[in-house]
């Protein structure tokens, strides 16, 4: 309620030019630096709320798996021997078929896999994220226009669906 108060007491003609305001600040730079402003708030604020909402630990089944999968790709294997005693070792998206593996594609615990070699497996989707925040803005700034690239870029990265996923271990932003 405070928010929109607050709103309420502005005068009318402020309000009303605050788009146009918005739009000539978001003009302003360069399409090189505006890509990555774009990329590097949108990193920033994902790298934030994977500090804030998940303390950089994985939450989900999924995560833990693919990141279990992505441990045995370091050691140089493509899955592990299934264990004798297989009932005490039941796990949540892990194949046993007289091995062990994760259901999920390879490609998703091999870039974790890298992000692991240099010891920062919870930064590799906040990157992404970015470069997937300038990507675009590029993209449909050469599609629709210069106005409508950043538009979309800002909608990207404002988006708590992409900043959640890219918050996370989930293999949807490499993808």
């Amino acid at each position: 309620g405070g928010p929109v108060l607050a709103l309420a007491a502005l005068p009318l003609p402020w309000l009303r030019a605050l788009p146009f305001r918005l739009a000539a600040w978001l003009r302003r730079p360069p399409p090189l630096a505006f890509a990555v402003l774009i990329g590097a708030a949108f990193a920033a604020l994902s790298t934030l709320l994977a500090s804030y909402a998940f303390h950089f630990a994985p939450t989900t089944a999924d995560e833990i798996a693919q990141l279990w999968h992505a441990r045995i790709l370091l050691h140089g294997h493509l899955a592990l021997p299934a264990d004798p005693n297989a009932e005490f070792f039941a796990v949540d998206n892990v194949i046993d078929t007289g091995k062990w593996y994760s259901q999920f594609p390879i490609g998703g615990p091999l870039v974790l896999a890298v992000a692991y070699l240099i010891r920062v497996p919870w930064l590799l989707d906040p990157l992404l994220g970015g470069l997937t925040a300038a990507l675009l803005y590029h993209f449909a700034r050469r599609a629709y226009g210069e106005p409508q690239g950043r538009a979309v870029a800002v909608l990207f990265a404002l988006s708590p669906v992409t900043l959640l996923m890219s918050a996370s271990y989930m293999n949807h932003v490499p993808v």
